[in-house]
C-alpha cells in the first residue's frame, strides 16, 4: 500500500515537472520569437509604392509624363533611382521625413515616352544599403495624338450657333471642358 501510495506520488510530481517545462519551453520560444521578429524588422528593405503611371497605360511616344513615387523605410532613405527600359534613368537624393517612427520621401521623375513598350521600375536605398523596389511598370508609347483643325473665318455679329451651321458641325458633339 505505502509502495503504491508512493508510485503515484512520483507520477503527480512527474507530471507537474512535465507541465512546467512545457510552459518554461512555451515562453522561451514565444520570447525569442519576439526577438526574431524584431531583427527581422530592422532589416526590412524600403517598400516603393507606385501612384503614377499605372500599369498598362498607354501614353502618346514622344512625350514626357511625370511619375509619381513615395518610399517608406525603418530606416532613412538616402537614394532613389528610376529604371527604364533596364537602364538607370535618373536618381534623387530625397530629404526624408518621418511618419509615424518610419522615414518617408517622395519623389517626381520626368519619364520620355518611347515609341512601343517602356518598362519602368524604381529602387530605394536606405542608410544600412538596404535596397527595395517596386513592382514593374509597363506602359505604351502611341502614335501621337493630333487634333484635325481647320480655319473659320466668322462675319461680324455671327453667333457660334450660326457658324457652326454654315460649316455643317454639330455644337452638341462637343465637349465641355471639365
Amino acid at each position: 500500500m505505502k509502495t503504491r501510495k508512493v508510485l503515484i506520488v512520483g507520477i503527480i510530481v512527474l507530471a507537474g515537472l512535465i507541465v512546467l517545462a512545457l510552459i518554461a519551453g512555451g515562453l522561451g520560444i514565444y520570447y525569442s520569437r519576439g526577438e526574431l521578429d524584431e531583427k527581422r524588422e530592422a532589416n526590412r528593405p524600403p517598400t516603393v509604392y507606385v501612384y503614377k503611371p499605372k500599369d498598362g497605360e498607354t501614353y502618346p511616344a514622344g512625350t514626357t509624363i511625370q511619375a509619381h513615387v513615395s518610399v517608406t523605410g525603418i530606416k532613412p532613405i538616402t537614394r532613389i533611382e528610376m529604371w527604364l527600359n533596364g537602364e538607370l534613368h535618373e536618381t534623387q537624393n530625397p530629404v526624408p521625413g518621418t511618419v509615424k517612427g518610419a522615414s518617408q520621401a517622395d519623389a517626381v521623375f520626368e519619364v520620355p515616352i518611347g515609341e512601343g513598350a517602356n518598362m519602368m521600375y524604381w529602387r530605394a536605398v536606405d542608410y544600412a544599403g538596404l535596397i527595395g523596389q517596386s513592382p514593374p511598370v509597363a506602359i505604351v508609347g502611341g502614335p501621337a495624338q493630333t487634333l484635325e483643325t481647320s480655319e473659320v473665318t466668322a462675319e461680324d455679329g455671327q453667333t457660334l450657333e450660326e457658324i457652326a451651321k454654315d460649316q455643317g458641325a454639330d455644337l452638341g458633339a462637343v465637349d465641355e471642358p471639365v
